[in-house]
């Protein structure tokens, strides 16, 4: 899909990101629940996208956390 529009050759980190499955709205419910605003004039889903968003920075996180603590462990 991402080479629909031309991105996948120019950042190729972004294809790799775009196959990995995304949770399903109801997997995300919580998240939806504390950031959402029933007023909101935008005309896409945007608490939806916010949220994956905000979930898969907290993935990249624990990985980065757990790797820096891997890599503390070999420096001792």
């Amino acid at each position: 899909m991402l080479r629909c529009f031309g991105v996948a050759g120019v950042f190729p980190a972004l294809q790799a990101i775009w196959v990995c499955k995304m949770k399903e709205r109801s997997e995300l419910q919580s998240l939806i629940d504390q950031i959402s605003c029933p007023d909101s004039p935008v005309g896409m889903d945007a608490v939806y996208v916010h949220a994956l968003i905000l979930d898969r920075l907290a993935q990249i996180e624990a990985r980065l956390l757990a790797l820096d603590s891997d890599s503390t462990e070999v420096e001792d």
